[in-house]
């Protein structure tokens, strides 16, 4: 689930798709600049002038479906923030099970 806060007004989506469309359509309005942040508990997306300007991920967190939000002060402890790219607002890819590994060659004796 999405929250989306702009001014003193929380929405809530269950796609983000339809958040990231509403924070595009409520910032480019020409009544002034405006800022808009959606959080799902775990990353925030937040939009001005109908453009992505950042996009914070938390690290240390598994997801915020199963745990919900974090009361305590550590919250924003251990997030990473940096520039926004249009990849940001595509959800994130689903955890594929890693390649087997290669064996290595059996080492020679260079002895002889």
């Amino acid at each position: 689930m999405y929250e989306l806060t702009h001014q003193n007004e929380i929405q809530t989506f269950e796609d983000r798709s339809e958040a990231v469309q509403t924070a595009k359509e409520l910032t480019s309005a020409v009544d002034g600049r405006s800022m808009v942040n959606i959080t799902d508990g775990i990353e925030t997306l937040s939009y001005r002038d109908g453009k992505l300007v950042a996009y914070t991920y938390e690290t240390r967190r598994s997801d915020s479906r199963f745990d919900g939000p974090r009361d305590d002060d550590r919250s924003n402890a251990n997030q990473q923030t940096g520039a926004a790219s249009p990849k940001a607002e595509a959800a994130p890819p689903k955890a594929e099970a890693a390649p087997p590994k290669a064996e290595a060659p059996e080492a020679t004796s260079s002895d002889e």
